[in-house]
């Protein structure tokens, strides 16, 4: 038997770490409007304190300070992107009209491509003049004046391709300066579970952009990075995938916006397949314990692939009963309601109510272990 821990950003927040969505937004905000023509050891300091004035912790964004870490030429790049970046605008926009979601930087890419898709659907070879006017959802119009207000281009077809590179442009420069906030900014973490320690871990899939894990706990296991990891160097070419599902608008042979989609940034960047190949022994029984993952669609290609396989046992572990409201809707959308009811009458899905100060965090080995053997049956 092998056993695979999957993990998702909770893991990361769990051991305090800042990696959460609103962590990289207000990261991007503290350079937002600022002036790039004079930085000097003042212009520096001043950045620095709005960090810490944002709570980000002292020995992370100290580098700010120090010139052959983050070089002038760096941050002016970072302030140039985080000045007129659409999606920094859009979450941006929605903060100010408080939607409950504003921070969820993945959906509302998707539901900006979302958006563009559907204009591009149904007023296909229009014009942009002859269009205004017959749209009565104000979302699609809000896009239809960003598309005539950016673009020059009298075919909407033209239009939106114009459009759709700007979008692309923005959200490679986003992912970008992700990469350089996890690797120079991101503050640091001691903090260990007995719990993980006790798992016996074979493999593990990780669905984060960091190497958690292999720090804390055990670096010669072998670890698949999906969606790719952070570079020291981030002059090199990143390969971060940081998109969409595989579908868009309920359509999945909608190839006009393939490279906003993650299946097609993994193949891409090259992510590789190493959990296909661990998974491909079809006798061996496979236990999975999914931890900090929110079973998002976006993900559902490869949490399809997992779940469907015979002879795999999977425990999910969820942090309070909202999260495990969100993780069964998502994972059933996934799935699809008969399968779900299924698998969870046979257990072959089961859900975990993790506590961290009461069951994670355990000094006696011996105590982890029986915890262990209780909640992985």
């Amino acid at each position: 038997m092998k056993r695979i821990l999957m993990i998702g950003n909770g893991f990361d927040i769990a051991h305090g770490l800042y990696t959460k969505y609103i962590n990289f937004y207000e990261f991007c905000m503290v350079f937002h409007n600022k002036d790039v023509e004079d930085i000097d050891e003042s212009f520096r300091e001043r950045i620095y304190h709005e960090f810490i004035e944002c709570g980000f912790k002292k020995s992370a964004v100290n580098v700010i300070l120090k010139e052959n870490i983050i070089s002038d030429e760096l941050l002016r790049k970072m302030i140039d992107i985080c000045k007129n970046n659409y999606w920094l605008n859009c979450i941006q926009k929605r903060q100010s009209l408080k939607d409950p979601h504003w921070c969820d930087i993945e959906g509302i890419i998707a539901q900006e491509i979302a958006k563009i898709v559907y204009i591009s659907k149904h007023y296909k070879n229009k014009h942009m003049r002859s269009i205004r006017g017959k749209e009565e959802n104000d979302e699609i119009v809000n896009m239809f004046i960003y598309i005539g207000s950016h673009s020059k281009k009298a075919s909407l077809r033209l239009a939106i391709g114009e459009i759709k590179e700007k979008l692309l442009l923005d959200l490679n420069e986003l992912t970008w300066l992700l990469c350089c906030y996890l690797s120079k900014f991101l503050n640091h973490t001691k903090t260990r579970y007995e719990f993980f320690k006790s798992l016996n871990i074979d493999y593990v899939i990780n669905f984060n952009y960091t190497d958690t894990y292999s720090k804390l706990y055990n670096k010669n296991i072998p670890t698949h990075f999906i969606h790719g990891n952070v570079q020291k160097n981030i002059d090199e070419q990143f390969q971060m995938v940081f998109g969409i599902g595989d579908k868009i608008n309920d359509a999945e042979d909608n190839y006009e916006f393939i490279e906003f989609q993650k299946y097609y940034q993994r193949i891409i960047y090259k992510t590789g397949n190493e959990y296909i190949e661990w998974l491909s022994h079809k006798e061996e029984i496979i236990e999975i314990i999914i931890f900090g993952h929110s079973i998002n669609e976006v993900d559902g290609d490869i949490i399809k692939k997992i779940s469907l396989r015979d002879k795999t046992r999977i425990y999910i572990y969820y942090y309070e009963q909202e999260a495990l409201n969100g993780i069964v809707a998502n994972l059933t959308k996934i799935l699809g309601k008969d399968i779900m009811i299924d698998y969870t009458n046979i257990n072959k899905i089961q859900f975990r109510e993790n506590n961290l100060k009461d069951e994670f965090i355990v000094k006696d080995k011996q105590k982890a272990e029986q915890i262990s053997s209780m909640t992985i049956k």
